[in-house]
């Protein structure tokens, strides 16, 4: 009987197991058809647009003409790329998500956004550089924009459900600084002035080795492995935004209970003096915090 019962929870962890492992590969592969898109808030399309345009052409053109096409600009001037495209070359396709966005930017009274849109570009590496690249160079809204009620217009990764969540649980809790995205997998740095945290490596860029793990158990992994603290030259400006560049890298490793959370864990560190750290060949990032 005590066989039997062994074999029965040895089956049961197995499926679980399989479970698990089924739901994280379905993760991967919703988000991977989402790496191609962006979701804008604050981009105010105009009925009049989408009267005489349809949805998908009125969105396109007015993300492209009010954010999209200026923050390219600024990668033309550094020679990242030659030209920005034509929007009928770099967008594709666009619609909105839901219905009016109540501000955060307002505390004491209820102030509604437009309702956010979702565009999607024919290329990702133009998408990449676009989200590499907004942090420093987003246009600010016009005096009737801000008059309505628009003080900023934001733009990240369209990600799933799980992975969205994750990055707002881990940007919430107070021992993270930045919290971010690379085509869906979630990077995050610690708080140095948190108590938990003191002594850490504020520079060091940990990866999220297992999205099902629980956030308090990701964030004291990455406490218990992280080395100390860098000199100031290496140290990241407030306020820095992710880039990259060319330098070596140190692997970091979350220990876990599990050998295939620990094989998961590796974890690759780029440190440039006077920016923010950043994952070698990896682009478009999403900084929270």
């Amino acid at each position: 009987m005590e066989q039997l019962n062994s074999k029965f929870c040895d089956l049961e962890l197995e499926v679980k197991n399989l479970e698990n492992k089924t739901l994280v590969l379905n993760n991967e592969r919703e988000q991977y058809t989402r790496n191609w898109a962006c979701r804008f808030i604050g981009v105010d399309v105009s009925s009049q647009d989408v009267f005489n345009l349809g949805v998908v052409d009125a969105c396109l053109l007015t993300a492209y003409n009010r954010v999209i096409e200026p923050v390219l600009q600024q990668a033309v001037t550094d020679g990242k790329i030659s030209k920005v495209p034509h929007v009928w070359d770099l967008l594709e396709n666009g619609h909105f998500i839901g219905t009016a966005i109540r501000s955060r930017d307002y505390k004491d009274e209820e102030v509604w956004l437009p309702p956010a849109i979702i565009v999607r570009f024919v290329h990702r590496r133009y998408r990449n550089i676009f989200l590499r690249y907004k942090g420093k160079n987003m246009p600010t809204p016009s005096d009737q924009e801000k008059a309505d009620g628009i003080l900023r217009f934001s733009a990240s990764p369209d990600l799933t459900k799980m992975n969205h969540l994750l990055l707002k649980r881990l940007a919430d809790d107070k021992r993270t600084s930045k919290v971010w995205s690379i085509d869906g997998r979630i990077r995050f740095t610690l708080n140095s002035e948190h108590p938990a945290c003191i002594g850490c490596n504020y520079s060091a860029v940990f990866k999220v080795p297992d999205i099902l793990e629980p956030v308090n158990k990701i964030i004291i992994s990455a406490i218990q492995n992280c080395g100390p603290h860098v000199s100031e030259s290496q140290a990241p400006p407030s306020g820095s935004k992710s880039t990259s560049s060319s330098s070596k890298s140190t692997i970091f490793k979350i220990h876990s209970q599990t050998p295939q959370v620990e094989e998961l864990a590796k974890l690759r560190l780029l440190v440039v003096p006077g920016d923010l750290p950043v994952l070698i060949r990896e682009e478009g990032t999403e900084v929270v915090g």
